[in-house]
């Protein structure tokens, strides 16, 4: 059965942490931000299924780790019950070992 949520949110301490990196211009981040509300409403209004919205980055470990891409930018997102979680973002066209290695530590922190 296609996964849903009821709320989609920002865990503020990393993205924000992430967000404060001066890799990221103003733009990036206000399009990081736009980019979690569009997905909040595709999934919580329009009840999209996670799948439709997010790709998988990594089933290793005790939760799905989701990855959404607006350009270079890169948004990383758990499910933790009925809640998707904003755990991070990043700036590049690949998520390398030393990326998935910090989200997956945040995941497993919820």
């Amino acid at each position: 059965m296609p996964l849903t949520v009821s709320e989609v949110t920002l865990h503020t301490e990393y993205v924000f942490s992430d967000l404060s990196s001066s890799k990221f211009s103003d733009q990036d981040k206000e399009d990081v931000l736009d980019d979690v509300d569009e997905l909040r409403e595709q999934l919580t209004t329009w009840n999209r299924y996670l799948n439709q919205s997010l790709g998988t980055l990594t089933t290793d470990g005790p939760h799905t780790v989701y990855r959404r891409r607006v350009g270079d930018l890169r948004s990383y997102f758990v499910r933790d019950g009925d809640t998707l979680w904003c755990i991070g973002v990043g700036e590049r066209k690949n998520t390398y070992d030393r990326d998935l290695d910090k989200i997956i530590k945040r995941a497993d922190t919820l």
